[in-house]
């Protein structure tokens, strides 16, 4: 498990004084990565004692119902976070902040959208970002 799990150890020695959220997610590239880190991050949640809570995927209408409560979003941004994020909620909420703290979204027709379009920004980068596994603790 090498450095992954560093901070682990720490935290088992001298635990932390509040509740902490640990979101573990499994890298998307390699041959089915879920299979192979699995295993890790079941490890990590055992060194920790953390209690693990599976995230089930929202559907697109659940995505865009959920997003839309937070901002005034495009089809496409909502479409693309779905996407990205296989439904799983958290992480689409995260990927449409860090779009809009990046300066990647502008004001279209009083709706955030994309600068550039969907695909002519992040085609490269939306392979999906993995299934959740979240950890309060």
């Amino acid at each position: 498990m090498g450095r992954d799990c560093d901070w682990s150890e720490q935290l088992r020695v001298k635990p932390l004084a509040v509740r902490a959220l640990v979101v573990a997610t499994p890298p998307t590239h390699g041959p089915d990565p879920v299979a192979v880190h699995q295993p890790r991050i079941v490890e990590l949640v055992d060194r920790i004692s953390a209690q693990t809570m599976e995230v089930e995927p929202l559907s697109l209408g659940d995505m865009r119902h959920l997003l839309l409560s937070c901002a005034a979003l495009d089809d496409g941004v909502n479409d693309l976070a779905f996407r990205r994020a296989q439904g799983i909620p958290l992480i689409a909420l995260q990927l449409v902040h860090a779009w809009a703290s990046s300066g990647s979204l502008r004001m279209v027709d009083c709706r955030y959208a994309v600068k550039g379009g969907t695909k002519t920004m992040f085609l490269p980068r939306c392979s999906p970002v993995g299934r959740a596994v979240v950890s309060p603790t």
